[in-house]
């Protein structure tokens, strides 16, 4: 049964991508980059069943021969942001031959590119044993690779790890989780390792951070934007952060948290203020519930002890916290009446009742001033009516 695959990237200078590289990596062949001096040779790879490259008709036929190609394009594009190419991973049908899918591939490719004045340079891989092309690597062996790179930042220093971290990631272009994980262990071993001259290193990070964040795939983009966000916020990019926080789930990162941050970053200590005090009061109330839970686990157990001190610890957390006495009392009530003990439950009731009587006013409270209470106090006011 035939399988569907189609993913599109982009060949990025400023991703620290080479399109000599991209194309010897694709070809398994050995190719000069006159750009950058270096000789990228794939040819012991192996695993390339046909490789072609079409050209329009008033493209050089020079341009026939790959090396001299893709030294051409990275010639006419010398920006250090140059968008190079366009690079295409597709599944073709495992019901053809070799032949029908070569030819199927360059149907496409000259219908859809070449048609309009483009170059295109294919390869044709032979398929892994699960179907398609073995351009990644498992967990277990990214896992290995990273700690290797610790292994050499202590023996040979960053630099070295650093270079054999670039020349993993070009012999498998296409893995992403290799380049995220080797990025998260490098960023973090160049403050741990207090490297002298950073900078170099920080751009290339920044850079891989930034092709990630484009990637396909979502949980490597949702890392990796996570990494641009902070970039952002710590090099005084605002807006974009802002931004940034607004489009990323709730479920990646903590949103209130990096609201008040960005605010008072911005120094609109106002807004802050108020998503941080919102925040503690949220807090405080999960960690009463939690406890409230813990009471009843107690209870359920035979644990009378455990139980009442836990309830009389919801006592002093929302007294401490400045919260309505009601809400330390709820745990302490029910304890009481639970245990049969008329006395101390009617007192607690009694204590209850006289405080659903005044109307929580955080107004001037240090920790709470900016927020509303009408919630807390329409809670209350229900409370009043049950009882």
């Amino acid at each position: 049964m035939a399988l569907y695959h189609f993913h599109v990237g982009q060949i990025k200078r400023s991703a620290g991508r080479s399109a000599v590289e991209a194309a010897t990596y694709r070809a398994r062949e050995k190719l000069y980059s006159e750009y950058y001096g270096l000789v990228s040779d794939y040819t012991r790879k192996g695993g390339v069943m046909y490789t072609e490259i079409l050209l329009p008709p008033h493209a050089p036929r020079e341009y026939a021969d790959r090396q001299t190609l893709w030294n051409a394009v990275e010639d006419a594009e010398r920006n250090k942001n140059a968008q190079l190419a366009y690079s295409f991973d597709i599944a073709l049908q495992n019901e053809f031959s070799l032949e029908e899918n070569i030819e199927l591939a360059r149907k496409f490719l000259l219908d859809n590119f070449v048609s309009r004045g483009m170059i295109a340079d294919f390869a044709v891989h032979q398929p892994d044993k699960g179907g398609g092309i073995s351009e990644e690597l498992s967990d277990s062996e990214i896992g290995e690779f990273v700690n290797s790179l610790h292994e050499t930042v202590q023996s040979e220093g960053y630099a070295a790890a650093f270079e054999r971290a670039e020349k993993k990631t070009h012999e498998y272009p296409s893995c992403e989780k290799l380049l995220l994980s080797s990025a998260y262990y490098l960023d973090g071993a160049l403050y741990l390792y207090a490297v002298d001259e950073p900078s170099p290193f920080r751009e290339k990070l920044d850079a891989w951070y930034d092709r990630l964040a484009e990637s396909t795939d979502a949980e490597v983009r949702l890392s990796a934007l996570v990494m641009v966000l902070n970039r952002c916020r710590a090099n005084g990019e605002l807006e974009r952060a802002e931004a940034l926080v607004q489009s990323l789930p709730r479920n990646v990162i903590d949103r209130t948290e990096q609201l008040a941050l960005l605010y008072t970053a911005q120094g609109k200590m106002d807004e802050a203020r108020r998503l941080w005090q919102s925040r503690a009061l949220e807090g405080i109330n999960e960690a009463v519930t939690a406890m409230g839970h813990l009471v009843s686990d107690a209870q359920k157990a035979g644990q009378s002890e455990a139980a009442d001190d836990i309830a009389h610890r919801i006592e002093a957390v929302t007294a401490a916290a400045g919260l309505p006495e009601w809400m330390g009392l709820s745990a302490l009530t029910d304890l009481a009446e639970s245990a049969g003990d008329t006395e101390k439950y009617n007192e607690l009731l009694a204590r209850l009742k006289r405080s659903l009587e005044t109307p929580w006013d955080p107004e001037n409270d240090p920790v709470y001033g900016m927020l509303s209470a009408v919630g807390v106090n329409t809670i209350t006011s229900r409370l009043k009516d049950m009882i």
